[in-house]
């Protein structure tokens, strides 16, 4: 067994915890400056809507066009629904919320 030093551990636990506070306190600065740098460089909010032109049920073919084009960096909100509670009758379901027959597609 190794003989130490009360002292010298307690030195060697003050450091660790000092590089540890160092550590995290750089991580999450980093973090905040990356957040506060991507919110800088977006110069307006995009916003992909769902519409009849860009709504596809089941899989998407490879050959669509792109719903949207964007730079780097930018930012984009896009609108989705789930096909949940719609299954059995698409038509009824949307009914339901106000849509008409006439404009559910199938």
């Amino acid at each position: 067994m190794i003989p130490f030093k009360k002292t010298s551990f307690c030195k060697l636990v003050r450091c660790f915890l000092l590089i540890g506070l160092v550590v995290v306190g750089t991580a999450h600065h980093a973090r905040e400056t990356s957040a506060q740098t991507i919110v800088s460089q977006t110069s307006s909010q995009l916003i992909l809507r769902s519409t009849f032109e860009n709504l596809v049920r089941g899989f998407i073919p490879a050959g669509s066009p792109p719903a949207m084009r964007i730079k780097s960096g930018q930012t984009v909100q896009i609108e989705t629904f789930s096909h949940h509670g719609f299954v059995e009758d698409p038509v009824a379901f949307f009914n339901s919320h106000g849509i008409p027959a006439d404009k559910v597609r199938i």
